[in-house]
């Protein structure tokens, strides 16, 4: 704990140290000078093992390189000095990478809870080894000598001598090397003689220890062994060879049906995603051992088996597809997908699934901008009509143009002909950005009855300082489309000045409020706030950029307030689209800000996923952000007699605390 308090800062002079102990479990259980030694003591041992410095011109204690390494590692400091020896020494030229069994060793959890049998341990593993495992085994200290002794006299259980650790962690290292060469778990616990679930618990410890180890040698500034450490993380997860790693990541794929679809050629998540269910079905039919049919009941069997592999295949194929779009994979490879799980469905580059009808939007030279790309008022110019189009053509074609200062397409649509092909490509999304553009309101003179009866059917209720002239919405980092919405309080014909229909609302209502639909949207809290007093609720699962990085590093959060500039910068997320820097112009604001908050989520998600914070996110963090922005619009009630009725209870509760 001493460590912990110097590394985060919460202990820096020796009067913090002693009131830093003093609130411990410890004060409560030694008295003043026992006390007092325990804390020297403690002090004393990080300062000799260089995990904290005494500064003397600051006259503090402040954690070194080392101590903070492991601090954010997790590990406890005698083990992060057998850590730290280990790794010195193979990065000195001890390290041997063929075999891996050397790399597995270091990633073997130091204080694993099991024993081996040293007498089977000396004659049926040790002595059966290959020269190449030989010499793996000598660079890590095990010896024949010692192997000799303990088979005669075994050292007690779970010792602490240094040599015994050291033989029995090798012995568990080298259970771990065939687990991960995807061998069976039942051989394996038979040829060592240890239970099968302690195998399994194995597994789960030394893929934690070895994310552990990944973060250690990251803050000491050992990358290469980092890089070679990083990759156990999953395999020892799964028990797979480094190739199935992307596969056995897609639901309902474990190791043996990885190795079935690789050796078939399916060897990326977007392979699943692109390969038809018949295909994968033959392939997981090639593992279900031969039954005769000329039986009735075995034919019946036989129905049922193909029944249940069709069902599975179709479960990886959708399970790879929702893989691609969480974390935003989908360009890679994705071009190619063709219609296969029977109903006519294929992926786009962006990751989303649509109807395998050839999509009218194809890329174009730049064409006529939009009427609003001066003004930003996001109204069309009776002076500035598109050319026609030609028969079969795409209407939004008509509105897309290259904006250089953005380095994004935008299409604004202005033409109410064009809005239902905008509403339906959207529709078909299942993952999209969005972002409303805000405008301060217009000083309106007293409406007519007509009116406010006209904005009350819409279910509209604008606050007196902000109205939404338009959304902007994404599914790809290269293009932005932005649709105008009616004013209830401009005009009686809500919709007539920007050529857009009333429907629009109630339309874009449909899409927001769609529970199969992935919304992605910067500071979401408060454009939802402004949809519900809009009369429009989003469901759906919920994704805010600003709120992942805030999971991602919370300590960052009081200095930096999370600028959207700030994190495209820090996670790379421009890949030369120019989103930095301040837009005039509404519309233009609000595309920058959609795709500002796709390319963001495709760069959080796979991160969030890596530290295993994604639930956290996906199913805690983002519905608060829904209750709070309902609480915030309508409010929470408050009933004083109630509240009256309830203060006994609470008062004996508090009594009782």
């Amino acid at each position: 704990p001493v460590l912990e308090a110097v590394a985060s800062g919460a202990v820096e002079t020796a009067y913090d140290v002693e009131r830093f102990v003093a609130c411990t479990l410890l004060a409560a259980q030694r008295s003043g000078q026992e006390l007092e030694g325990e804390t020297r003591k403690a002090i004393e041992y990080l300062k000799d093992k260089e995990l904290i410095e005494w500064q003397p011109r600051q006259q503090r204690w402040q954690a070194s390189k080392f101590g903070k390494a492991t601090v954010a590692a997790g590990i406890a400091p005698d083990e992060s000095l057998v850590i730290l020896d280990e790794v010195r020494r193979a990065r000195q030229g001890g390290l041997i990478l063929e075999p891996e069994l050397h790399l597995v060793y270091l990633v073997t959890p130091i204080n694993a809870a099991l024993e081996p049998n040293w007498l089977h341990y000396c004659d049926d593993v040790y002595l059966k080894l290959s020269d190449e495992l030989r010499r793996v085994a000598s660079a890590v200290g095990v010896s024949e000598a010692y192997l000799v002794r303990a088979r005669h006299r075994p050292p007690p259980y779970q010792s602490e001598e240094p040599d015994a650790r050291i033989h029995r962690r090798f012995y568990v290292a080298l259970m771990l090397s065939e687990l991960i060469n995807e061998a069976d778990l039942s051989a394996v616990a038979a040829k060592y003689e240890q239970p099968r679930g302690a195998l399994q618990a194995l597994q789960s410890s030394a893929a934690m220890f070895a994310g552990m180890v990944a973060v250690f040698c990251n803050r000491l500034g050992w990358c290469d062994v980092e890089a070679l450490v990083s990759q156990f993380i999953e395999r020892l997860q799964f028990g797979v060879q480094l190739d199935l790693v992307q596969l056995v990541r897609v639901p309902y794929v474990k190791a043996h049906r990885a190795r079935l679809l690789h050796k078939a050629g399916l060897r990326t998540v977007a392979d699943l995603a692109a390969a038809a269910p018949e295909h994968i079905e033959s392939v997981l039919r090639q593992a279900v051992p031969f039954r005769s049919t000329r039986h009735q009941s075995r034919h019946e069997q036989a129905h049922l088996t193909r029944r249940i592999e069709a069902r599975n295949a179709r479960m990886i194929v959708a399970g790879a597809r929702r893989l691609l779009e969480q974390e935003g994979d989908g360009s890679a490879g994705a071009d190619g997908i063709a219609a296969s799980d029977g109903v006519g469905r294929a992926k786009s580059a962006s990751g989303a699934l649509f109807d395998s009808t050839p999509p009218r939007l194809v890329p174009v030279s730049p064409r006529t901008p939009y009427a609003a790309a001066a003004g930003g008022s996001g109204r069309r110019r009776a002076s500035s009509q598109p050319p026609a189009p030609s028969p079969g053509s795409s209407l939004l074609l008509r509105y897309k143009t290259r904006r250089r200062e953005l380095g994004i397409h935008i299409t604004c649509v202005t033409d109410p002909a064009a809005e239902p092909e905008l509403l339906a490509l959207w529709q078909r999304r299942q993952a999209f950005a969005f972002a409303l553009d805000e405008r301060c309101a217009v000083d309106v003179a007293p409406c007519a009855d007509d009116v406010s009866r006209a904005a009350h059917a819409l279910h509209v209720a604008v606050e007196p300082t902000r109205e939404v002239a338009g959304i902007a919405v994404c599914w790809d980092p290269e293009h932005a489309y932005y649709l105008p919405l009616p004013s209830p309080v401009s005009s009686s014909t809500a919709g007539t000045s920007r050529g857009i229909s009333s429907g629009t609302w109630a339309a874009l209502g449909r899409l927001l409020d769609s529970e199969h639909s992935t919304k992605m949207a910067v500071q979401l809290h408060s454009q939802l706030v402004l949809l519900l007093r809009l009369g429009i609720r989003v469901n759906g699962p919920l994704q805010d950029p600003v709120v992942a990085a805030w999971l991602l590093d919370p300590e960052d959060a009081a200095e930096t307030k999370f600028a959207v500039e700030r994190l495209l910068v820090q996670y790379r997320a421009t890949e030369g689209r120019r989103l930095l820097g301040a837009v005039s112009c509404g519309v233009d604001r609000a595309c920058k800000q959609s795709v500002q908050a796709w390319v963001l989520m495709q760069r959080l998600t796979p991160l969030l996923h890596q530290r295993s914070l994604w639930y956290v996110f996906r199913q805690q963090e983002m519905p608060v952000v829904r209750w709070l922005a309902a609480m915030d619009e309508c409010g929470f009630g408050f009933v004083v007699p109630s509240c009256r009725q309830l203060h006994p209870h609470v008062h004996g509760r508090m009594q009782l605390l």
